[in-house]
């Protein structure tokens, strides 16, 4: 058989030409394909970074947020806490309860301290307490918590302080003699905070000693600091049921004291 070697060189040089073109096509389409792929995965890279700033810029917000909050409230609910423990801590354990008697005559002669004073003083600290308390609630953002059961450890603490006064029957007095109780009602209290609240501006704040004892005879006569006045005055170690309801709240604030400084170590973090 005679090879037609014309033929043969023509249908390899069509093939060549072919494959090179399938070669071509095959690889611009590759091309296209990585190309495409790359502009794709770059554009979802561009989104997920975008997403992520706006997350990390959120989140940096909210922490600002917390910090300034916590800020704001460091120094009057923590100061009103210890202020009113060491009170209380005067009061039952360093014979400070000798001067919330009118006629006292055990008072240590080198102790520069008056029943008017002490009593005055002693009041405002239990409203201060309560009017910082007041305030905390109204304006406090919740996000400064970390997570409800810590919201509600905070808000359990307070209350276990309210009702150190206010809780009738107390299961902590049953094994009391039944004499010589009384109590600061929840309303009671609330009310010893409210008429501390006075507006500064556009801030609603808690009055300084110097605003109370100034508007003490108001107030008295008001009538809103009469059963805190009646539970505090003569109060002595024989009063059983008056005085183990002051060291309820001097532990009740105490566990309040550090729930106020776990709270407020988030802003040193």
């Amino acid at each position: 058989m005679k090879i037609d070697w014309n033929e043969v060189l023509t249908t390899l040089g069509s093939t060549a030409i072919l494959i090179a073109a399938i070669a071509y096509v095959g690889k611009s389409l590759i091309t296209y394909l990585l190309k495409r792929d790359l502009s794709r995965g770059e554009s979802q890279f561009r989104k997920k970074e975008k997403e992520y700033l706006l997350q990390l810029n959120s989140k940096y917000a909210r922490d600002e947020r917390i910090r300034e909050e916590l800020l704001r409230w460091s120094n009057p609910i923590l100061g009103s806490v210890k202020e009113l423990k060491g009170r209380l801590e005067n009061i039952l354990d360093n014979d400070g309860y000798l001067a919330l008697s009118p006629n006292s005559n055990e008072i240590n002669p080198d102790w520069s301290i008056t029943y008017d004073y002490y009593l005055r003083s002693t009041v405002f600290l239990f409203c201060q307490y309560s009017c910082n308390l007041e305030l905390f609630r109204e304006q406090l953002r919740f996000e400064v918590f970390i997570t409800n059961e810590e919201k509600d450890r905070f808000f359990e603490k307070s209350k276990k302080v309210g009702k150190a006064l206010s809780s009738f029957p107390h299961e902590d007095l049953n094994s009391l003699p039944r004499r010589g109780d009384m109590q600061v009602f929840h309303l009671q209290q609330k009310m010893l905070g409210g008429i501390m609240i006075v507006r500064d501006g556009d801030v609603d704040r808690c009055m300084r000693y110097s605003e109370f004892d100034s508007k003490w005879d108001e107030l008295e006569s008001s009538g809103a600091l009469g059963p805190l006045i009646v539970f505090l005055r003569d109060i002595n170690e024989t009063d059983q049921r008056r005085w183990r309801r002051l060291e309820l709240m001097k532990d009740a604030l105490d566990e309040l004291q550090g729930e106020c400084e776990s709270l407020i170590s988030q802003v040193h973090e």
